[in-house]
């Protein structure tokens, strides 16, 4: 009995503990990638309301992944729905947690969507991390993190991927992918995170004071 009452009290504090709130962040007019946007275009049909996302779990107040970003949850909006503009947009920002246990932050867009009437396709900017191979291959997606040997990389929808560069598949779309066959990786906002040419620093050259022979190059 008192393993019971031990658990339904732990229950009952996870429940007080638990934190949610959804933020109103931004009302906008109108949202697009395409630059020189010509809302007179008659071609553009309204399609309704659509809604997309950008999210990332957290544990312990620390995310897993790279900070949500509005730019990133609009583009989703953009792509998913197969849309070339959003009118009347409003944009939320959602989080919820359990002290010490599991957490969740979501960016949602939500706004009426317009495309284009005919097949005609207008490229959409991406705002994604690009990672490229050394073969000349390049995938869009969302870097996360890296160590000595391998990149931790989200890819954005199905992507030509080659498998000689992953170290392991963690899910349907993040990868291990070993730095041995990447050349470069570099985030949204144009920093280059990896740089397979970039020059590295020797190490110093160690002699011993005694023989005057080299220890270590």
């Amino acid at each position: 009995m008192k393993g019971s009452s031990l658990i339904k009290f732990y229950l009952f504090l996870s429940i007080l503990l638990t934190g949610c709130s959804t933020i109103n962040i931004a009302k906008l007019s109108i949202v697009s990638t395409i630059p020189d946007l010509d809302l007179k275009d008659s071609s553009y049909v309204d399609i309704g309301t659509v809604v997309g996302e950008d999210k990332f779990i957290i544990i312990i107040f620390i995310p897993t992944g790279t900070t949500t970003k509005v730019d990133r949850a609009i583009t989703n909006t953009l792509i998913n729905n197969k849309i070339e503009f959003l009118t009347d947009v409003s944009i939320d920002n959602t989080s919820f947690w359990i002290p010490y246990i599991y957490g969740e932050s979501k960016i949602t867009v939500k706004g009426v969507g317009w495309r284009k009437s005919s097949n005609e396709k207008i490229p959409i900017v991406l705002f994604a991390d690009t990672l490229k191979f050394k073969i000349g291959l390049t995938i869009k997606g969302t870097y996360i993190e890296q160590d000595a040997n391998e990149v931790f990389f989200q890819v954005d929808g199905e992507q030509q991927i080659p498998q000689v560069a992953v170290s392991k598949q963690l899910d349907e779309n993040k990868f291990l992918f070993k730095k041995s066959h990447i050349e470069l990786v570099k985030i949204d906002n144009g920093k280059i995170i990896f740089d397979a040419n970039t020059p590295k620093d020797k190490e110093p050259i160690i002699y011993d004071p005694k023989t005057g022979e080299i220890i270590k190059n």
